[in-house]
């Protein structure tokens, strides 16, 4: 039996806001993504951990800008699905700003990665999808 998650959108506005904070501050106000397709992996398949997915899609980040630019000229109305549009932008931004394949956490601090940081290992590539970066104590 799984247990349902609750999701506070005013926590994932404030971190939004916090990160987006973050990013203009060492990136400037665009992130350039030298990529525009990417793997998807149906709804139905994502959460199922227990078995392999059998079936990838492919998405495409210009086609995930052109809904949300379309959804903030006002030419489409504001549906939930729009959240998965900016979720694969989001991943993208992420990814090309903190780096792939990503430092070793440990070596951050106060948000900045040190010089001399290993890269991690591919368990620790695989579930940096569940890590939170906080400064650490110097």
């Amino acid at each position: 039996m799984t247990t349902a998650n609750v999701i506070r959108l005013d926590q994932l506005a404030a971190a939004a806001a916090k990160l987006f904070e973050h990013v203009r501050e060492v990136h400037g106000d665009t992130v350039e993504v030298d990529a525009d397709y990417f793997w998807s992996i149906p709804p139905d398949a994502l959460y199922n951990v227990y078995e392999e997915p059998e079936k990838l899609t492919i998405g495409q980040l210009s086609e995930s800008e052109q809904h949300i630019r379309q959804l903030l000229e006002g030419q489409r109305p504001p549906l939930a699905y729009y959240l998965v549009w900016l979720s694969d932008l989001l991943r993208a931004v992420g990814y090309t700003v903190a780096g792939w394949p990503l430092p070793n956490l440990a070596h951050v601090q106060g948000g900045v990665l040190a010089q001399d940081a290993p890269p991690l290992d591919q368990a620790e590539q695989r579930s940096i999808y569940f890590w939170s970066v906080v400064p650490l104590a110097s």
